[in-house]
Order: structure tokens, then C-alpha cells, then sequence
């Protein structure tokens, strides 16, 4: 009641008296931060505006429902291979489709064409052994020597195995030599001498890759030098 009209002053409703009004920006803090907002609003205001401290709780409610509508519908990236699907190769480019099937045939078909090339690399370094790919576990010929200063190719070699191995050829720069020591056993852990005649025409000085295969497959190449000892 005014002490001077006598009249009598009525606070506005949920404002608790001697409170002002607080500021409408409270409504942006369930509109950013959903339910989270809306607690923290209504905690803040229930003491000061509890009519806009429920106005804040439920618009942080409904924000929160939006959210979940607006998420339920978002797009979201799919797979672009899937079990079961083609497998796309830079082929397809080119307009061709490439199958798993085909591609471990063609895996296969590349390590083939490896393990072969490994066989018939041919050596640099002159009088050391390369080991190829043996046709049974256990064949190992290195060589221990050679003399070419004639016509004849007289190669001292070692069966460094733990297997008996026979010489059956003997190639000097891809061509087959001809041989009377031939075919040739050696023990295992022992020596052998093969006297080969090599074919064709030779450049004295020049090296050339030597090859020596057993009956059971396995290859064994070197570097001999026309012309030398070693």
C-alpha cells in the first residue's frame, strides 16, 4: 500500500516482489543447448519468474524433440564395397569389370612369371654361386672353380647339400654344351669335376652366364670369363 494514495501495488504474476523482470535472452539458452539449456534455465529463474522459468523448461523440451527429428532424418554415407560385390579395378575404367575369380588367377599367373625369372637371372659377379629355386629340398652346387683358358669348360664343383645330386646339362650362355662326364653324380658335402664344350662363337675376356641343372630339375647358374682361371 502507497503511504501517500493509499493505494495498494500487485506484483506481477510469478515475480517474486522487489525482483525485476528477467531479460527474454534466457529463451535462447534451450534453443542452443536443448534439455540442457532448459535445466539450467529453470534452476536459474524458479526463484525470480517461475512463468518464465516453465516457458524456458518446456521450450528446452521441444528443441529437444527437433533435434531428434532433424537427426533421424540426416543422410548418412553408405559403403562403397560391400561382401559380395564386384571387385573394381583400374580396369574398369576402360569399361571392363574385374571378378575376384580373375584377379587370383591373375595374382598366380604373376608370382609364376617371378619364381621363372628367378631361375634364369643371370649372374654379374664372376666366379660366385647363385642359388636358384632347387627342384628337391636339400640340392646345393656351388663353384669351387673353373678353367677356361681352352676351348673346354672344366668347372670344379661342390655339393654343399645334405643330398646326392646328379649333373645332367650343362648351358653356357643359353646353349647346351656337350659333355662326355655327363650325366654326373656327387655325394653330399663332396666335389665333382665336369669338363663341358661350349658352343658357338666366344669373345675372349667377355663373361658368360654358365648353368648347371640336375636330372631333377634344379638349376645353378654362374659367371665365367672366356679366356681365365679362377
Amino acid at each position: 500500500m502507497c503511504p501517500t494514495c493509499g493505494l495498494v501495488s500487485v506484483a506481477p504474476v510469478g515475480i517474486q516482489e522487489g525482483l525485476s523482470k528477467p531479460s527474454n535472452a534466457w529463451y535462447l539458452v534451450p534453443i542452443l543447448f536443448s534439455w540442457i539449456g532448459s535445466i539450467i534455465g529453470y534452476l536459474a529463474l524458479k526463484n525470480r519468474h517461475k512463468q518464465m522459468a516453465r516457458h524456458v523448461a518446456i521450450a528446452g523440451l521441444v528443441m529437444s524433440f527437433v533435434w531428434l527429428g532433424v537427426t533421424a532424418f540426416l543422410p548418412f554415407p553408405k559403403p562403397t564395397i560391400e561382401i559380395g560385390q564386384i571387385v573394381q579395378t583400374p580396369a574398369q575404367t576402360q569399361g571392363t569389370m574385374t571378378s575376384p575369380e580373375s584377379m587370383i588367377a591373375s595374382q598366380t599367373e604373376a608370382a609364376t612369371t617371378v619364381q621363372t625369372s628367378l631361375v634364369e637371372a643371370p649372374l654379374v659377379d664372376v666366379g660366385k654361386w647363385t642359388p636358384s629355386i632347387p627342384a628337391i629340398a636339400g640340392e646345393e652346387i656351388v663353384l669351387e672353380g673353373y678353367d677356361w683358358t681352352g676351348g673346354s669348360l672344366v668347372l670344379e664343383l661342390g655339393n654343399v647339400g645334405t643330398s646326392d645330386v646328379e649333373i645332367g646339362a650343362v648351358y653356357v650362355n643359353g646353349v647346351s654344351a656337350s659333355s662326355s662326364d655327363l650325366p654326373k653324380t656327387i655325394a653330399a658335402r663332396d666335389k665333382g669335376v665336369v669338363t663341358a664344350i661350349p658352343k658357338g662363337a666366344l669373345s675372349k675376356g667377355s663373361a658368360y652366364t654358365v648353368k648347371v641343372t640336375t636330372t631333377t630339375g634344379g638349376v645353378f647358374s654362374y659367371s665365367c670369363i672366356y679366356g681365365k682361371a679362377a
